[in-house]
């Protein structure tokens, strides 16, 4: 098993909620799941996310302001993260609880994912302002999980992020 040493507060406090988890599970034997989420978007994301500003922006025609936006993150399509919920549901007789990371598995340069989406839209790439705003404090370079639990235990496999951008960002639902 990993041995869990977060570095943040916010880590921290994830962390403790996993555990008390733990002990409810066991205590009162409700099976349950904890999904570690790494970055899921989508069609109604919350507007002030950084995918979600940069559609908005580029559909408008408007240019955004970013970071140099070197970082890499592990981004998940909001129908792959629906998938990985049922498949957690499915999963809750085999054990009283369980951890899965429910991600990509791969870390995606982040500048290369808002041109990709620019050039998906048919939006002009210079619209985006690389450099304009400065890092955030404390930003790590790199964040991905490993998936490879949730693959062999729940049978579950996200789509390429491609397809992902393309269903789960830039479709426009129908009623």
């Amino acid at each position: 098993s990993d041995v869990a040493l977060p570095a943040t507060p916010y880590g921290a406090t994830k962390l403790a909620e996993t555990r008390r988890a733990e002990e409810l599970a066991r205590e009162y034997g409700v099976p349950t799941r904890v999904g570690r989420l790494f970055i899921p978007f989508g069609h109604l994301d919350n507007p002030a996310k950084l995918l979600a500003a940069v559609v908005a922006a580029l559909s408008q025609g408007r240019a955004i302001e970013l970071s140099p936006c070197d970082q890499r993150r592990d981004f998940l399509g909001v129908g792959d993260l629906c998938r990985a919920w049922l498949r957690l549901a499915e999963d809750l007789p085999r054990t009283p609880f369980d951890i899965f990371n429910i991600c990509s598995g791969t870390a995606t340069e982040l500048r290369g994912l808002l041109v990709a989406i620019a050039e998906g839209m048919d939006a002009d790439p210079g619209l985006l302002r690389f450099g304009a705003r400065p890092m955030r404090l404390g930003e790590p370079p790199v964040s991905f999980g490993s998936n490879e639990k949730a693959r062999r235990l729940l049978r579950w496999q996200p789509r390429s992020l491609d397809r992902a951008i393309r269903d789960d960002l830039l479709a426009v639902p129908q009623n």
